[in-house]
């Protein structure tokens, strides 16, 4: 998947050698651009592959905002391509991953502390953090078998 800053969606499916492009569309409504929701941080995006589900980190800015970190992540059934749920994380996040499990794990980190946020990505709930990882972690790296 690739986003524009307005929040356009455009997938391509990739299987069959030969790049297929969907239509694109948008994660927010022309009320929520007016009110100025947007992708924010540096990893704003991750795809569930088990559940279909598209994870986006998003915040409410100017146009210099886009690398602001947020507490808001917001869940689309990529069927659907409709909103389905919102996640409020405990600490703001620059970067977020979920893993490809038949109960994902959501993880969030910011470069302004030390470890990382473990959450049910179905339901939101908060679970852990995992305290001293890195100087500043900034990234996820999935690593695939």
């Amino acid at each position: 998947a690739f986003f524009t800053r307005s929040g356009k969606v455009q997938m391509i499916d990739m299987s069959g050698g030969t790049p297929k492009f969907a239509a694109p569309w948008s994660l927010f409504s022309e009320g929520q651009l007016a009110d100025q929701w947007m992708l924010g941080g540096y990893q704003y995006a991750t795809i569930c592959e088990s559940t279909g589900d598209l994870y986006v980190l998003v915040h409410r800015g100017g146009q210099y905002t886009t690398k602001a970190p947020s507490v808001d992540v917001w869940v689309y059934d990529l069927k659907s391509k409709r909103r389905k749920r919102m996640i409020t994380l405990t600490h703001a996040a620059a970067s977020i991953q979920v893993t490809q499990d038949d109960k994902p794990l959501l993880f969030a980190a910011n470069s302004e502390h030390s470890g990382v946020q473990v959450y049910d990505a179905d339901s939101g709930a908060h679970m852990h953090d995992v305290e001293g990882l890195a100087v500043n972690p900034l990234l996820f790296w999935p690593v695939r078998p």
